[in-house]
């Protein structure tokens, strides 16, 4: 085991804080790409980059961050990339301030809304809001004290959550890790970035030529189409279709909304998969598809789910093939957690038994908070425990996803409340719990996983298992980032929005979603959703759908689908990236096929310079964009 230097906890702190500055502005000022919002983040990858390359050359100088540090120092960003940016501040600031900004006489939220929200919950000075929207003016000062008690409250909540994040990641991690071995395709890159050579001042891959023929495929596309924003002679490269506009006509409006588009990261993170994973994660997408498409011939109301793209009744399908495969992945750690109960019972192995025994006792206090929280706030504990439980269920998948599958990029398309109404009808959660549980908590943490915590706490704990990197320290390094990272990126929001005014931002937050929530709220209370026995039969359809896919992989053994194919379905992701994953299945197949394993080996740095490829170039326009004032410069698909 390797422990943690003093120069990597100070690098690792300085980056973090660098990441608490960079994300912002390149969220809200620049709105070239979003920065944190996959497992596999821009504004971590990039940042990384740059100190790899530095570091290269302090190496050559004898002085340079040994490979053990690097990797402690991405770890302390990976936990803290999407935190800075749509995982936290990006949601929590808007979405709690525009129930008052955007209230009017025409939407009565002031009437219906307002006296059921805890005044904790947002700044209590109404003109400390109209500043943020608007603008402040230059001699007026940031009204800080208004955001201390907001920023309190959501930050506990926020911190109970990921402290049952972590605690399921380190109670499953040996399941996952050591005894099922899942691949975890997203660490390969930063693995092979830090790779020491005796001798070398520079990691091994970097000096690979089939890394850079990947790289400049993926950077050539990417940095025509940027010189072209910049000089319009240049001609560009479309790197998305959209397909909708062929797509008019019934029956085949079942199968839209839906793309061809060319994302580099994604065919070479698929190359990294087991080509039954990756066939699947393409085949249920178009499953689902094929789907809408009958119902459509057949003339069946199919509406979507709120501030989805997909079907209500597919949504209902995959949530109901989520708790069936979440109850599997427990069924499947049962042994391994009956050892670690023992262990923390028995005390059989003293070091292991007291590690366990805090992750059990992290779980409950984590639950503990988030009840805390609710009765504080006079909201129903019993719902809030089945709100966070069945969101709990998504993320836990979605960290499946991503350490099984290398998904970065995941979206379930529904909320906890869309599973809970269908039974109780929404009049009976109440007033007080529809306008703060179902409005901005929701909206806020669960309504857009791809920016949540638990994967990333399992890939660092998969990284330090990897490299004999000291699991307590790790751990501790990471908590003490996030801290960091929320207070020190929440200030920087708050001066970016007070500075140029959160209607002049780009931000998808403060643009698009903003006021979905108060929306939503509203609709349920004045239009109250009955019991619906329609969402309830598709529940229990995909769940027993997956128990079939579960029994069949198990069974026929040549059958090439995977239930995560199911459970990623038909969401936005998959609309954006179904294609680059066919593309990299076709072509590990047929490399597999042509070229044997040995092939697949050599050919595997050639991928990941695709990764690397789009990030830096990605990252080079940000950055360049940074520098000219340029707003709303896309140079890739958009995620």
């Amino acid at each position: 085991m390797t422990n943690v230097s003093i120069r990597a906890a100070v690098v690792g702190i300085i980056c973090v804080v660098i990441l608490s500055i960079f994300s912002p502005y390149s969220d809200l000022i620049v709105g070239t790409v979003w920065s944190g919002a996959t497992y596999l983040p821009l504004n971590v990858v990039i940042i990384f980059m740059l100190l790899v390359l530095f570091n290269t050359l302090l190496r050559k100088l004898q002085i340079g961050l040994q490979e053990h540090e690097l990797l402690y120092v991405y770890c302390m960003m990976l936990v803290v990339g999407c935190i800075v940016s749509l995982g936290f501040v990006h949601s929590v600031i808007p979405i709690t301030t525009a129930v008052f900004y955007r209230a009017t006489k025409e939407n009565m939220w002031r009437e219906v809304l307002h006296p059921h929200i805890p005044k904790w919950f947002a700044p209590a000075n109404m003109e400390a809001i109209k500043y943020l929207w608007e603008g402040i003016p230059k001699n007026v000062p940031i009204p800080w004290k208004e955001w201390v008690v907001p920023f309190i409250t959501w930050a506990t909540l926020a911190i109970g959550m990921y402290t049952v994040m972590y605690s399921l990641c380190l109670l499953l991690q040996r399941q996952w890790i050591t005894n099922e071995r899942l691949t975890f395709p997203l660490v390969y890159l930063p693995l092979e970035l830090c790779k020491e050579e005796k001798g070398k001042a520079t990691p091994p891959i970097l000096r690979n030529n089939i890394f850079w023929y990947g790289f400049f495929i993926s950077a050539t596309p990417l940095l025509i189409n940027g010189l072209h924003r910049y000089f319009p002679f240049v001609p560009s490269i479309n790197l998305s279709v959209n397909i909708d506009e062929f797509l008019k006509e019934p029956p085949w409006t079942g199968l839209s909304p839906a793309a061809l588009n060319i994302i580099f990261s994604a065919i070479g993170l698929t190359y990294l998969l087991p080509t039954s994973l990756s066939f699947s994660l393409w085949f249920f997408f178009i499953f689902f598809r094929i789907q809408a498409v009958i119902g459509t011939m057949i003339g069946a109301h199919m509406p979507f789910m709120f501030t989805y793209p997909t079907r209500a009744f597919i949504s209902y399908q995959i949530a109901g093939g989520m708790i069936v495969f979440c109850i599997f992945l427990l069924w499947c750690s049962r042994k391994e957690l009956k050892k670690i109960f023992q262990h923390r019972t028995k005390d059989n192995n003293r070091d292991e038994a007291t590690f366990y025994k805090r992750a059990f006792i992290g779980l409950l206090a984590g639950l503990f908070i988030i009840c805390v929280w609710a009765y504080v706030a006079r909201l129903s504990i019993l719902l809030t425990l089945c709100i966070f439980i069945i969101f709990f269920i998504v993320v836990l998948i979605a960290t499946r996803l991503a350490a099984e599958g290398g998904v970065y990029f995941f979206q379930a398309s529904f909320r906890p409340s869309d599973i809970i109404i269908p039974f109780t009808g929404s009049a009976a959660l109440g007033v007080r719990n529809i306008v703060n549980l179902i409005g901005p908590m929701e909206h806020i943490f669960m309504r857009d996983q791809r920016a949540a915590l638990m994967p990333n706490v399992m890939d660092i704990l998969k990284i330090s298992d990897a490299r004999g990197l000291k699991r307590t320290a790790v751990i501790g390094l990471s908590i003490l980032a996030i801290l960091l990272g929320m207070v020190t990126s929440y200030a920087v929001y708050l001066v970016f929005m007070y500075r140029a005014g959160g209607i002049n931002l780009t931000g998808y937050t403060w643009c698009h979603v903003v006021t979905r929530a108060p929306e939503h709220t509203f609709s349920l209370i004045n239009i109250p959703q009955k019991f619906n026995l329609g969402a309830i039969g598709w529940l229990l359809f995909g769940g027993a759908s997956m128990a079939t896919l579960i029994i069949l992989r198990r069974t026929v053994l040549w059958l090439p689908l995977h239930p995560l194919g199911y459970v990623m379905g038909d969401s936005w992701p998959t609309v954006q990236i179904w294609f680059p994953i066919m593309v990299g299945w076709l072509l590990k197949t047929l490399i597999l096929r042509l070229g044997g394993i040995k092939g697949y080996r050599k050919l595997m740095p050639g991928f990941l310079g695709l990764i690397m490829g789009e990030y830096s170039m990605i990252g080079l326009w940000v950055l360049i964009d940074m520098i000219t004032g340029v707003k709303g410069h896309t140079v890739a698909p958009f995620l």
